[in-house]
């Protein structure tokens, strides 16, 4: 979707130049990007998601060496296009008692038997 210029009628015979900016069905919208300029609410609940399951493909690849919690928060933020902030906020969220991380020493590791 590009944007475009066209000429919208006015008073009478007047014309006004008119930038279009056309907003995709939410149905169309496949990046969390332009997810985050439509919906920030839905842009909130999918990349909170995708933080998980990022994290959680990241610390399976480390192995046996636990990455770390900056790394964890680099990588997400990066990849995911959300502020550190917003990677700390997730973490902590995702390494409650029940949840999928742990956090021990500076290292990040799944839990056993979360979700």
């Amino acid at each position: 979707m590009y944007r475009h210029r066209t000429m919208k009628p006015i008073k009478g015979a007047a014309r006004v130049d008119v930038l279009v900016q056309p907003v995709p069905a939410p149905e169309r919208v496949r990046e969390l990007n332009t997810l985050k300029a439509i919906d920030l609410t839905e842009f909130n609940s999918r990349a909170e998601q995708a933080f998980v399951e990022m994290v959680a493909a990241f610390v399976q690849e480390c192995g046996s060496q636990p990455p770390r919690v900056r790394e964890v928060l680099a990588e997400a933020a990066f990849e995911l296009n959300i502020s550190i902030e917003t990677a700390k906020r997730y973490l902590l969220k995702h390494s409650a008692r029940r949840a999928e991380f742990a956090v021990t020493g500076g290292f990040v590791t799944l839990r056993e038997g979360a979700k």
